[in-house]
């Protein structure tokens, strides 16, 4: 294909239509996804250091609230609410909230299918466990049950987190044992997993430890019918070998605990301060195995590496990583017994049983890789949630990492806690809550996916549609210059309009684009009433030769703001309408806008800055006289560096005055002064009209 006809194809209406469209479809608000988060509440909590949770507790179907806060009377308290929000029940504890991360657990222990709230509270340096029955007027079933002694940090200070509660039955007899772990900062110690035993009020710790795993997972490795305990393990780099305390946490750890938290094998040891092991279960020829992906951010030279190993502790498959980038990673486990690793650069990478990477999925952004994995619609396939870094947004994926949606966390200290809102024949939702903010979020199916094509096509055939009558208003002046001269003359009268052809529809459309990339959508809106205004105003005026003063100054406004736009300020204009003048007298159309647009395009746009375009209009006699100046470059500099100009607007201009001059015995007159400063430098334009007030413009 030649190059002439290739320009006629990208310079056609439809393709500079297309264009345009793509632009405003890419920056157009996300409304067309397949799958939305929409936001149905949001808050602020009622009560000191409050922290909200749902839950089914009597398996009615309905989630109760259960509250946890800090009372006027400085208690630690726990709050029950029904689905009307009727007070169920208050319990007051003289001790303190308990450390950060988890408060309390909700759990069916023995299986009479009502749920028991279980939670822990400090006094002093010790930590105490409660059982509640949350029904009216229920009672403790376990009360005050001591647990461990907190050491005291070298600033006498005691810091401690309370993690991984769990309900499960450790031993077979039906029974499910409460699991948690607790783990100190700057106290050290105890770094430990615990096992309570609820009918036998006995408790079980694990080994005295630098490092306990984390985000814990159950899986019966040893075939003996009891499950082992695994999770996951940071090198946070707090306690070296020197204290003697066994395992530092300045290496990361397998870690393999029996059910009664024995150690399975000696641990095994992945040397690297700020490193991390994230560990899966993993099933094989009905061998349970665990997958274990060590990745390394210190400054030692370790790379990620995937290891398979059995219940002996020992490696039977692995692949290494060399020289891959040091990205936080996370290895998960999806619904569909597929294996992932997740990293902090938003890479999702599929693993096959050889253990080799076998998809990947890079949505380049910047999360925290360990997800919340939640069914968010009730539809029994988990969503994961990953929260973005250096933002307060988080991306929902469904199954497979697919479909995206972000939405909006609330703002606030601490860590984010979310629970499900259950309501017998309403959609499940999401309660997220950060510090004193908490968001209720509704997830589904979004019923405008269905219609985004519609509405595409629907942009690029009203972008189409200003085109072409863009094109035809064009179409029009080529034509007239073909009739005889008076005829030629007359219909030019009627179709001048030179601002509006497709470079400056691109410019103004680009401005508009750039708008709403920055997120300034109400500023992008005004600007594209503007644009069409002029579109407006050209076509109701296509067949006149004159307007109004007000008329003609509308349109020059619009103009002029979609200019200053595109030029990103670098002049302003200043209007000023004598008191002695009608806006409601008529001038020859363009009359104003061509010399206005002449100044911009030919003066004012090679301004850097402090641009400055004045119009004046008043009374003289029984004229109307009209003052445009400008502070541009002047016509002298303004010929050497435009190349591009015709000076069609100005010729088009003469023979508009020298047409209309025929027919009206009182003529208009026109004169284009160049100004100097004061040392004889070029100092911009001025353009002096005077119009009779009673002019004549019927010239057919």
């Amino acid at each position: 294909m030649r190059t002439p006809e290739i320009r006629k194809i990208l310079y056609s209406p439809y393709s500079l239509a297309f264009v345009i469209s793509v632009v405003i479809i890419i920056f157009m608000p996300d409304m067309f996804s397949k799958y939305k988060m929409e936001q149905v509440e949001y808050g602020k909590t009622e009560n000191i250091d409050e922290i909200v949770y749902y839950n089914d507790l009597d398996g009615d179907g309905t989630s109760e609230m259960i509250k946890s806060f800090i009372s006027g009377q400085n208690h630690y308290c726990i709050q029950i609410f029904d689905n009307e929000g009727g007070l169920i029940d208050q319990w007051n504890f003289t001790q303190k909230l308990p450390g950060t991360c988890e408060r309390l657990i909700t759990g069916d222990y023995n299986g009479d299918g009502q749920k028991e709230i279980y939670n822990l509270s400090q006094k002093q340096d010790s930590l105490f466990l409660y059982g509640i029955i949350p029904v009216e007027g229920g009672e403790y079933f376990i009360k005050r049950r001591f647990i461990t002694k907190v050491n005291r940090s070298v600033e006498n200070k005691i810091s401690y987190d309370i993690t991984d509660f769990n309900l499960i039955d450790l031993n077979n007899d039906s029974v499910k044992e409460l699991v948690f772990g607790i783990h100190s900062g700057s106290s050290l110690q105890p770094r430990v997993i615990c096992i309570y035993n609820i009918p036998e009020d006995s408790l079980k710790m694990s080994p005295a430890s630098a490092s306990v795993p984390g985000d814990l997972k159950f899986i019966d490795l040893n075939g003996d019918r009891y499950p082992e305990i695994i999770g996951n393990m940071g090198a946070a780099g707090n306690i070296d070998r020197s204290v003697g305390i066994p395992n530092t946490d300045y290496s990361a750890w397998l870690m393999v605990l029996d059910h009664n938290l024995n150690y399975l094998f000696d641990p095994v040891e992945f040397p690297g301060f700020h490193s991390l092991l994230t560990v899966q279960p993993y099933e094989n020829n009905g061998e349970n195995l665990i997958l274990a992906l060590y990745s390394h951010q210190g400054s030692e030279d370790n790379f990620p590496v995937l290891s398979l190993y059995n219940n002996y502790g020992k490696v039977i498959a692995q692949n290494k990583f060399p020289k891959s980038p040091k990205y936080e990673s996370y290895l998960l486990k999806d619904g569909n017994e597929n294996y992932w690793i997740i990293t902090d650069k938003g890479v999702m990478s599929k693993i096959d049983k050889k253990l080799q990477v076998v998809k990947t999925l890079d949505y380049k952004m910047e999360i925290s890789p360990k997800p919340i994995i939640i069914d968010l619609d009730g539809d029994t396939e988990s969503e994961y949630l990953f929260m973005k870094k250096n933002s307060q947004n988080a991306i929902a994926f469904r199954e497979g990492f697919t479909d995206p949606v972000e939405f909006e966390l609330p703002v606030g200290r601490n860590n984010i806690s979310y629970s499900l809102i259950e309501t017998p024949g309403e959609p499940r939702k999401v309660y997220f809550q950060k510090g004193d903010s908490f968001t209720i979020y509704q997830y589904g199916y979004n019923n405008l996916y269905l219609l985004r094509f519609p509405v595409y096509i629907g942009i690029y055939l009203a972008v189409l549609f200003i085109i072409l009558l863009i094109w035809k208003l064009q179409q029009m002046q080529l034509r007239d210059k073909l009739l005889l001269q008076n005829k030629i003359s007359e219909l030019q009268l009627k179709t001048i309009n030179n601002q509006l052809n497709p470079h400056f529809t691109l410019n103004a459309f680009n401005s508009i684009a750039s708008l709403l990339k920055k997120e300034k959508g109400d500023i992008a809106y005004n600007y594209f009433i503007k644009f069409s205004n002029l579109v407006k105003s050209n076509l109701l005026s296509a067949d006149q030769i004159s307007r109004t003063i007000e008329e003609e100054l509308e349109m020059v406004k619009n103009y002029l703001d979609i200019q200053i736009l595109r030029f990103e300020n670098r002049f302003k204009y200043d209007i000023e309408i004598d008191k002695d003048v009608d806006t409601n007298w008529r001038i020859p159309k363009m009359t104003i806008q061509n010399y206005i647009e002449n100044a911009v395009k030919h003066g004012l746009k090679n301004k850097k800055s402090d641009g400055l375009l004045q119009i004046g209009i008043n009374r003289k006699n029984n004229h109307i006289s009209i003052h445009i100046t400008d502070n541009g470059v002047g016509r002298k500099k303004a010929s050497e560096t435009e190349t591009d100009s015709t000076g069609m607007g100005m010729m088009v201009m003469n023979h508009y005055f020298a047409l209309l001059n025929k027919y009206n015995s009182v003529k208009i007159k026109q004169e284009i002064v160049d100004l100097y400063d004061e040392n004889g430098k070029p100092a911009g334009t001025m353009v002096l009209l005077e119009i009779p007030i009673n002019t004549k413009y019927n010239v057919s």
